[in-house]
């Protein structure tokens, strides 16, 4: 069943809601005209494109920190801060923001959780004929830009978008280029 709400829609994602919005996409149930994916974590798109050695190390870097939040680790959340933001940035945030980053931390290894479930192929990816930008940060982890480049290389309207000085946190501190990105890509699936 397609799922009709007007003409068609303009979905956009990050992080997770990137593997979200993927996700819908892929589904085909909703009709879809431009599909916006900002740094998706769909970590295992890397198994599709062989960078299994890649997949191994990140799924072994969540999986420690899903554990050690089921722990009660008050400060496990540091990891990913870390490991999307860049070394020390847990240690440089302000203390609500890290209040707020503790308390979150059992929804996030819910997100993490999800974003390991789907499986990609290329056949699928080939399926999504809507425009399609994928953004990433300059300063992301490398694991972003492989991501990125594994859905733009399957997808055949796909582009990507690298903003040099963004890092994971692209949709806060990049918002107007982000907004940007959502304006241009929804022109070009514009219905005439």
């Amino acid at each position: 069943m397609l799922l009709t709400l007007g003409p068609p829609a303009v979905v956009a994602g990050h992080s997770y809601g990137g593997v979200v919005a993927l996700t819908l996409a892929l589904r085909g149930r909703m009709a879809i005209s431009a599909l916006a994916l900002f740094e998706p974590v769909a970590v295992p798109i890397l198994l599709m494109t062989g960078e299994t050695e890649t997949f191994h190390a990140a799924k072994a870097i969540f999986d420690d920190y899903i554990a050690r939040v089921e722990a009660g680790e008050a400060d496990a959340v540091r990891t990913m801060v870390d490991f999307w933001f860049g070394a020390g940035a847990f240690a440089r945030m302000p203390a609500p923001l890290v209040a707020f980053m503790r308390q979150a931390q059992l929804t996030n290894t819910r997100d993490i959780r999800g974003a390991f479930r789907p499986r990609y192929t290329p056949e699928a990816l080939a399926r999504l004929t809507m425009p399609l930008v994928t953004v990433v940060g300059g300063r992301s982890p490398v694991i972003t830009g492989k991501i990125a480049r594994a859905i733009v290389g399957h997808a055949p309207r796909a582009s990507l978008v690298t903003l040099d000085t963004a890092t994971h946190a692209l949709t806060t501190t990049h918002a107007e280029a982000v907004a940007q990105t959502i304006e241009e890509i929804a022109g070009r699936g514009a219905i005439p």
